[in-house]
C-alpha cells in the first residue's frame, strides 16, 4: 500500500469484533480523537476472509470471538495481509500471553477498559507499518542501489547503519545522532566506534552476535550503550545480512531502538511483583501463626470444658446418685416429691452441661454424625415419649401430624430426636395453655434419599421479627429478660441449627406476638432399610434382680478418690449384691487387681498418682488379667474420652452422673460374657 495515498485518505481499519456495542465505542473513540478512517466490523470467519481480500491500514481484534481462534486468526491475517498491523483489543488477555503473541507479529495490545490508548496505539501501528515497509524497501534497494538505500534509513527515527563485509561503516543514519550523541560522520570515521560505546557489561554479547554475520536476524538483542553526554540509554538492536543479486554478501544493516522506558517499566513491574511476593510471603507466616494460636486457642478451651464437666459431673453424682440411695431406702410422699425436684435441678444442671460440651463439640469441627438405618415411626415415638408427661402435666395437648413419611430412613437419628426434643421443650417453656403439634412432611424425593420438612407449632408468648432473627444464635433467647422468668442457656435452638445444617437442611421460625410460634427445620436422609423394633410382649425383669439372683457375692473393684462416689457406688453394688473394693488412686488398683481376680474392674480416669487409663494398660500386662472386664466409670464425658479408654484396654464406658439401670445393665452383661 502505498505511503503517500494512506496520509491523503481516510485510514481503513478492520475490526473484528461479535459484540456491536463495543465495535461502536471503538468507532467512537477513533473518530475522538481526531482519525479520519472507515472502519468494518466482521464478526466471523466468513465474513474475515471476504474483507481481507481488500487493502486495510490496521486490523483491530478482539481475542475472544465465538467460532474463531484468535492464534489462527493472527496467522491467517499475517499471511494474506503481512502489510497490516494487528493490534489486540480484548479484555480477557493476560500480559504474558500479549508477549507471546507479540513475538508472532502483533503489534500491539490494548485493554478494553482502557480504549483511550487506543488512537495513539494505532497511530504508532500504522507509523511502524510504514516503518517496516520501508525498512523492505530499503533492504530491496540496497541491492539496487546505495543511493536508495540512504534516503529511505534516513527518513526513519531508528538508528540504520550499514556495516560492509571489513567491518567498516558504509552509512549511518541521521537518526543514530539522536539515539547516542555521535554524529553518522564519526561511526564512518571509526569503525570500532559502536563496540566502543556499547556497556562493558554488554560487550561480550554483541560481539558473539556479530560474529555471525550471515545469520544475523535469528534474533534481537538488547543492550545497553553510554551516549556521548554519559548517558546509559537501552536499545534494541536487530541485524539483517545484505546481498547482491549474484547471492554476494555485502554486509550487514542495523536497526536500533531507544528501549529504555519499556525497560524501565519492566523493572518496575518486577519490583512490585517481588514486594507482592514478599507481601504475600509476611501474610501466609501470619495467617500460619494465627491459625496455630486458633488452634491452641481451641484445645486450651477444649481442655478447660472437659475438666469443668468433669468437676461439675463428679459431685452430681454424688448428689443425685444419695438421692437416689434415700429413694430405694423407702421415703413419704412429700420426701418422694422433695427427691423429684432434687432430681429434676440434676437432671436440668447435667442438661446445660452437655448443652455447653456440645456446642464446643460442634465448633471445633469434631461433631461427627452417625449413618445408620433407622424407622422414622420408633423414632418419633421416642420424641413423643421424652415429652409426654411434661406436657400433661402442664395441661396441654399434644398432637403429632406426620401421615405420607417415608418410614426406612438412613442418618443420625439421635441427633434428629434431639433437634425435635429442643422444639417441642422450647414449645412447652413458652405455652401456658392451648396445645402443641409436631407436623411432619416429604419435600422432595431423589434417587439417594429425601428432603423432609419438621415443624413445632405452639400456642404460647410468640415473638416479634427482631426476636426471630437472633433466636437460633448462640446464648440467645427471643426476650434477655424472660431468662428471670423461664431460664435455659439459650443454646438449644443454636444446637438444633447446626444439626440442621450438618444434615443439609436448615431452620426457621415464624411467629405472632401474642398467638403463636412455629419453629421447623429440614433434612436430608437417604434411603434405609426396614429395620423393625422387637415387640416387648412381657415386662423384662429388672438387671438388678438377675444380679442378685445369679452373681450374688462377685467381688468388684472400684477405683474411685471421690469419696461420696464412692459410697454411692458401693452401696448401688451391695443393693445388687455384690462385693466391692475400694481402690484410691491407680497405683492402688494395680497392685488389688494383681493380688485378686476380679469379675468385674470399674475405673475412674481423673485420679491422682496413677490415672485409670495408666492403671488399665498396666492391669492388662498382669498374666491373667488380660481378658478381666475393666469398665470406665468417669465424669470425662467426650466422645475422645470413650476413645481413649477403649484404646487403653477398657471393656465398657459408664459417664457420671450414673443412672443406677445403666450400671446394672452394664454390669449384667460382662459378669455374663464368658471371659476371653
Amino acid at each position: 500500500m502505498d505511503d503517500e495515498v494512506a496520509m491523503t485518505r481516510p485510514l481503513r481499519i478492520l475490526v473484528i469484533e461479535d459484540f456491536r456495542a463495543d465495535f461502536l465505542l471503538i468507532e467512537r473513540q477513533i473518530m475522538v480523537h481526531g482519525i479520519e478512517a472507515e472502519c468494518r466490523c466482521v464478526r466471523g470467519e466468513a465474513e474475515l476472509d471476504a474483507a481481507l481480500a481488500e487493502d486495510w491500514d490496521v486490523v483491530l481484534a478482539d481475542y475472544s470471538v465465538p467460532g474463531m481462534d484468535f492464534w489462527s486468526t493472527l496467522q491467517g491475517i499475517r499471511e494474506r495481509r503481512p502489510d497490516s498491523p494487528v493490534i489486540l483489543v480484548s479484555g480477557t488477555v493476560g500480559e504474558e500471553t500479549a508477549v507471546e503473541l507479540s513475538r508472532l507479529g502483533l503489534a500491539d495490545f490494548v485493554l478494553k477498559d482502557r480504549l483511550a490508548r487506543l488512537p495513539a496505539a494505532i497511530l504508532r501501528a500504522v507509523e511502524a507499518a510504514n516503518e517496516h515497509r520501508a525498512r523492505l524497501i530499503a533492504e530491496s534497494a540496497l541491492r539496487e542501489s546505495e543511493a536508495k538505500y540512504r534516503l529511505l534509513a534516513e527518513n526513519s527515527a531508528d538508528c540504520i547503519f550499514w556495516v560492509g563485509p571489513d567491518g567498516h561503516f558504509k552509512y549511518a543514519s541521521p537518526a543514530c545522532e539522536t539515539l547516542t550523541g555521535y554524529a553518522a560522520d564519526e561511526f564512518m570515521a571509526e569503525s570500532c566506534l559502536v563496540t566502543r560505546i556499547i556497556h562493558p557489561d554488554d560487550r561480550a554479547a554483541y560481539k558473539a552476535h556479530a560474529a555471525q554475520p550471515t545469520n544475523l536476524d535469528a534474533e534481537e538483542i538488547e543492550f545497553r550503550v553510554v551516549r556521548k553526554d554519559g548517558s546509559v540509554i537501552w536499545v534494541a538492536h536487530h541485524c539483517q545480512p545484505v546481498f547482491n543479486e549474484a547471492g554476494e554478501y555485502l554486509g550487514r544493516s542495523s536497526s536500533n531502538r531507544d528501549v529504555t522506558e519499556r525497560k524501565r517499566v519492566a523493572e518496575e513491574l518486577e519490583r512490585h511483583r517481588h514486594h507482592l511476593a514478599e507481601l504475600v510471603e509476611v501474610r501466609t507466616q501470619e495467617l500460619a501463626l494465627a491459625k496455630q494460636a486458633a488452634e491452641a486457642a481451641n484445645a486450651a478451651k477444649s481442655a478447660f470444658l472437659a475438666n469443668m464437666s468433669h468437676e461439675i459431673r463428679t459431685p452430681l453424682n454424688g448428689l443425685l446418685g444419695m438421692a437416689q440411695l434415700v429413694r430405694r431406702s423407702g421415703v413419704t410422699a412429700v420426701q418422694t416429691a422433695q427427691l423429684d425436684k432434687i432430681d429434676a435441678s440434676g437432671q436440668h444442671l447435667l442438661g446445660v452441661i452437655n448443652d455447653v460440651l456440645e456446642m464446643s463439640k460442634i465448633e471445633a469441627g469434631k461433631f461427627v454424625l452417625e449413618d445408620r438405618d433407622f424407622m422414622l415411626a420408633d423414632m418419633l415415638r421416642t420424641v413423643l415419649n421424652l415429652v409426654s408427661d411434661a406436657v400433661t402435666g402442664k395441661g396441654l395437648r399434644l398432637a403429632m401430624k406426620v401421615s405420607d413419611l417415608p418410614q426406612a430412613l438412613r442418618g443420625d437419628p439421635a441427633r434428629l430426636s434431639q433437634a425435635l426434643v429442643n422444639y417441642l421443650g422450647n414449645a412447652l417453656k413458652f405455652t401456658e395453655r392451648g396445645s402443641i403439634t409436631l407436623r411432619g412432611r416429604l419435600l422432595e424425593e431423589t434417587e439417594e434419599g429425601y428432603l423432609l420438612r419438621f415443624e413445632v407449632s405452639d400456642t404460647g408468648i410468640g415473638m416479634d421479627r427482631e426476636q426471630q432473627l437472633r433466636v437460633f444464635e448462640a446464648f440467645e433467647q427471643a426476650d434477655m429478660t424472660t431468662r428471670r422468668k423461664y431460664g435455659g442457656t439459650g443454646l438449644g435452638l443454636a444446637i438444633t441449627r447446626r444439626f440442621a445444617q450438618m444434615m443439609g437442611g436448615e431452620v426457621g421460625a415464624e411467629s405472632v406476638p401474642g398467638v403463636g410460634s412455629t419453629f421447623w427445620l429440614t433434612a436430608r436422609l437417604g434411603k434405609g432399610r426396614e429395620c423393625m423394633q422387637p415387640e416387648n410382649s412381657a415386662p423384662r425383669e429388672s438387671s438388678e434382680t438377675i444380679l442378685r439372683r445369679e452373681h450374688h457375692g462377685k467381688r468388684v473393684l472400684y477405683a474411685e478418690d471421690d469419696p461420696i462416689n464412692q459410697e454411692v457406688a458401693t452401696m448401688f453394688l451391695r443393693d445388687a449384691g455384690l462385693d466391692t473394693d475400694i481402690a484410691q488412686n491407680g497405683e492402688q488398683a494395680l497392685k488389688m487387681a494383681a493380688g485378686n481376680d476380679y469379675a468385674v474392674i470399674l475405673m475412674d480416669m481423673q485420679m491422682p498418682e496413677m490415672d485409670g487409663l495408666s492403671a488399665t494398660r498396666a492391669i492388662r500386662k498382669i498374666p491373667g488379667r488380660e481378658t478381666t472386664p475393666i469398665l470406665a466409670l468417669t465424669a470425662n464425658a467426650f466422645s475422645d474420652d470413650r476413645a481413649k479408654c477403649l484404646a487403653a484396654g477398657m471393656n465398657g464406658f459408664i459417664a457420671k452422673p450414673v443412672e443406677p439401670e445403666a450400671l446394672f445393665d452394664t454390669l449384667l452383661k460382662w459378669l455374663t460374657m464368658p471371659r476371653g
